[in-house]
């Protein structure tokens, strides 16, 4: 048997009258077990109901997919030439069609899911965004504002400046430029220039010596 496919077997109590024959018969209010072929392992069981009329069949309906919950119903349809379930049974989506015909309703759920959703979302990302800045931003420091007396500098920062130079520059780079301004403007460093170039050609230049051509051979 391939998936999705029934076979018909007749309980007539005599297993000659061909392959799909039972041994055995049906009786109201009993059950049908559907063993494994290992003999103890129930796969199924149908129960037949007691007040089942005569030509009539029992089915399994699936309730679910997902769980494939099955409810027995009473067919007016024998199994021998039917369909092996409800042929009535209606779909989720015939019945919604059935109610909403034109689409309105479901239009108008599946427009207030993706606003609702969508705004939850944007108070979320706008609740995390703030949250960064918060932590991210650097924490503002006050600068301390210079003391102006009139707007002149007063003796306190006057003295805090010439101390900070006199330990950033000793004695010594004083020295050096007043001896540096002496040198200079007493005429102790003074060059005369008279604008003249004198090139003369050397008579020992090798820049045509043959020799330099030949290889040398290293010593």
């Amino acid at each position: 048997m391939n998936p999705r496919q029934s076979v018909v077997f007749y309980t007539s109590g005599n297993a000659s009258q061909g392959t799909y024959y039972t041994n055995f018969t049906l009786r109201n209010g009993s059950t049908i077990y559907l063993v494994s072929n290992d003999g103890r392992t129930i796969i199924d069981t149908i129960d037949i109901p007691a007040d089942l009329p005569s030509d009539c069949s029992v089915v399994k309906v699936p309730t679910g997919v997902k769980m494939m919950d099955f409810e027995t119903k009473v067919t007016d349809k024998p199994t021998p030439g039917s369909y092996n379930g409800d042929v009535d049974a209606k779909t989720n989506s015939q019945i919604m069609k059935e109610k909403d015909p034109h689409g309105w309703v479901l239009t108008l759920i599946s427009v207030s899911v993706v606003f609702i959703a969508l705004t939850i979302l944007a108070f979320i990302f706008g609740w995390i965004g703030n949250a960064n800045k918060k932590t991210a931003a650097p924490k503002a420091t006050k600068a301390a504002k210079p003391s102006k007396k009139n707007g002149n500098m007063t003796p306190e920062i006057a003295a805090a400046i010439s101390m900070a130079l006199s330990q950033e520059f000793g004695g010594e780079v004083y020295a050096a430029i007043a001896m540096a301004l002496d040198d200079y403007l007493g005429g102790g460093i003074h060059d005369e220039e008279s604008f003249v170039i004198t090139i003369r050609p050397s008579q020992n230049g090798n820049w045509n010596d043959k020799t330099q051509n030949f290889r040398q051979l290293p010593r």
